[in-house]
């Protein structure tokens, strides 16, 4: 299953927008109703947003970063990863020694918090 960003196009293409998983545009999934599948269904990767210091982590920043670049880490071992963080290249120097590199894509995008499904 493949997500197709909602975002308004601003001089971009339907390309530029998707979030690919390795499937053509015309194999993912649009979603018209909300459906928010259960943590086993069949997925095509999985979203880490990362932990900053606009965060709610901040006071205790370093170590979650730390173990969020372990949860990469296995992610990435198995299935395709998609960080989304405002700081790609931040993120990129604490993990790209330790995760499987092919695996991962970026999406950088302001975020306020971790959450998400």
């Amino acid at each position: 299953m493949g997500i197709l960003v909602g975002y308004p196009n601003i001089g971009g293409t339907e390309k530029d927008l998707q979030l690919n998983f390795g499937l053509p545009i015309s194999e993912q999934v649009e979603m018209r109703t909300p459906h928010l599948p259960a943590e086993w269904f069949p997925q095509s990767g999985v979203q880490l947003t990362w932990p900053h210091a606009g965060t709610d982590w901040a006071y205790m920043l370093e170590e979650v970063q730390q173990c969020f670049v372990q949860i990469a880490r296995e992610i990435a071992s198995r299935e395709k990863l998609l960080i989304v963080t405002p700081e790609p290249d931040e993120v990129l120097k604490q993990i790209e020694n330790q995760v499987n590199m092919d695996h991962v894509v970026f999406l950088q995008a302001e975020t306020n918090d971790t959450w998400a499904r």
